[in-house]
């Protein structure tokens, strides 16, 4: 398995400063192509029906979408022209309304979707948006990163969070695309009170396909511990020394109760490492 398609979501300029670059250098060391897509619902103003036609017939509002869309897209022209990588464009009419189904459109035929972390530049509503329907409604996973990420050197150690769902079961195959040859895999678990010693055998079962595939998995078994279960998954995985934690997102299991959409949400506002969602 191999990523021969990335999609990036580009929302903001500020974003696209500090995301193309991360984009560009995962989409050159995998010699992918790169897909940048920038969604961009605009922004209705209530008017009172008091106010006359005349406040409506005025586009001004719309000017500054315009302006942040041409500006997205120069910086993505300028950035991947002349690379080693094929880069596509596209982008939504500032006038168009359906933000989320050309995003889904758009991002449907990627291997992987990638987003950066928001940040305070950011709209976190929005951002949180377009989040939710990629990982909910695309079938595609998705990969966050927090600024600074090195995406060339991604995949050498992949740390993923285990709970025998079904979501976590598609992290575990998905995290394979981001792998690098003889790639480590650590396979954590982290039970809860009188669920230890359950599910030993599908994660084994996990290790050993991985093994198969020429990786090298272990598994890494942990009590809960009193903090929250997201910041728990982050530490044990940086403490592995992994580069990327790899969970199913929003999934519930009447057993394990283990990624649901608290320690989603944890993982999508704060990942101190890059974080592959699937679902």
């Amino acid at each position: 398995m191999s990523i021969k398609t990335i999609a990036v979501c580009l929302t903001t300029m500020r974003e696209a400063d500090w995301l193309l670059p991360i984009a560009c250098d995962l989409a050159r060391s995998r010699g992918a192509h790169l897909v940048g897509v920038h969604p961009s619902e605009p922004i209705i103003p209530y008017v009172a029906a008091t106010a006359g036609i005349g406040a409506l017939a005025a586009p001004q509002f719309l000017d500054w979408q315009i302006e942040e869309t041409e500006a997205i897209r120069a910086r993505f022209q300028d950035i991947t022209r002349g690379d080693s990588f094929v880069a596509e464009w596209r982008e939504q009419g500032a006038a168009d309304l359906g933000a989320e189904d050309f995003l889904l459109d758009s991002v449907r035929a990627a291997d992987i979707v990638l987003m950066g972390q928001v940040d305070s530049d950011m709209p976190r509503a929005e951002h949180l948006r377009y989040f939710d329907a990629i990982v909910r409604s695309s079938g595609r996973p998705l990969l966050l990163v927090p600024k600074g990420t090195d995406a060339a050197a991604l995949g050498q150690r992949i740390a993923i969070g285990w709970s025998g769902t079904r979501e976590a079961t598609r992290a575990a195959h998905d995290a394979r695309l981001l792998a690098r040859p003889a790639a480590s895999f650590d396979i954590v678990f982290v039970a809860r009170t009188g669920s230890r010693g359950r599910d030993d055998s599908c994660r084994e079962d996990m290790a050993a396909a991985l093994d198969r595939q020429g990786f090298k998995a272990k598994v890494t078994e942990a009590a809960r511990a009193s903090e929250e279960t997201g910041e728990q998954l982050l530490r044990m995985a940086r403490e592995g020394g992994a580069d990327i934690l790899a969970v199913g997102a929003y999934g519930h299991s009447l057993v394990y109760d283990f990624v649901v959409g608290a320690v989603t949400r944890r993982l999508y506002d704060q990942p101190e490492l890059p974080v592959l969602f699937s679902r």
